[in-house]
């Protein structure tokens, strides 16, 4: 029984042997887990990081946004006042024009009154004249 003794001994130290190998391993294993844990966290924190950046820069793009915007309905009220502006002013060249036509008209009335007045003169000239 000596022989199963010793046999015995021998697997049971074996097994031994065995299991803290496969402990030293899962102790391995388990540092390994726990610096990839830690390296998932530092990922995660730059992750935030770089979203809260992305927030930043949205942030500021929604700000352009509304300064844009802004200035997209001043122009729109400025285009508006040009067009309003722009048919007062063809308007007034339109009555300019025709206070230039009846002005035109006025003179040459006037001046066909003058020669008629003077040969009216002229002939009252020759009556008077004739009857004296």
């Amino acid at each position: 029984m000596k022989h199963s003794d010793t046999s015995l001994d021998d697997i049971a130290d074996s097994i031994t042997d065995l299991a803290t190998m496969i402990g030293e391993q899962l102790s391995s294993i388990w540092s390994q887990f726990a610096t990839i844990s830690k390296q998932f966290d530092s990922i995660n924190e730059r992750f935030d990081s770089i979203d809260a950046r992305f927030d930043s820069i949205n942030e500021r793009f929604d700000g352009i946004d509304e300064c844009l915007d802004s200035m997209n309905r001043r122009l729109d009220s400025i285009d508006g006042r040009v067009t309003s502006l722009e048919t007062a002013q063809h308007e007034t060249n339109r009555r300019l024009n025709n206070l230039e036509t009846n002005q035109r008209i006025t003179n040459e009335r006037l001046v066909s009154l003058e020669s008629a007045t003077q040969a009216t003169r002229s002939d009252i000239k020759q009556l008077y004249q004739l009857a004296h």
